[in-house]
């Protein structure tokens, strides 16, 4: 279960670590594959592209900005899910990429 909405108020604790004992030597556990879910993604990537014809001979001029995870929202990687990570166990402890941004320039003629 989800221990808070807001992960960075609890040292980034995503779950109860509580509700999974580490089993004895020589036996499984018994929880599903699937029962720890990870954080959801929340990412916007835009592009802006304007094109200039260039007088004289014919040659176009484009220019492209592109902003991937345009508002900077912290994207979470999953937890630690291996029981025996000791204090990292259902820790979330890196994210993804933040706000990255690109330009390019094509001449066509």
């Amino acid at each position: 279960s989800q221990i808070s909405s807001n992960i960075r108020e609890n040292g980034f604790l995503w779950f109860d670590t509580a509700c999974f004992p580490v089993p004895p030597v020589g036996y499984f556990g018994n929880s599903g594959p699937t029962v720890i879910n990870a954080p959801g993604r929340h990412n916007w990537d835009l592009s802006v592209e304007k094109s200039l014809r260039l007088p004289g001979p014919p040659v176009l001029l484009r220019f492209r900005l592109e902003v991937f995870n345009a508002f900077n929202h912290a994207q979470f990687h999953s937890p630690d899910g291996d029981s025996g990570a000791g204090a990292n166990f259902g820790r979330i402890s890196a994210t993804h990429a933040p706000r990255l941004l690109q330009l390019a320039t094509k001449v066509s003629w």
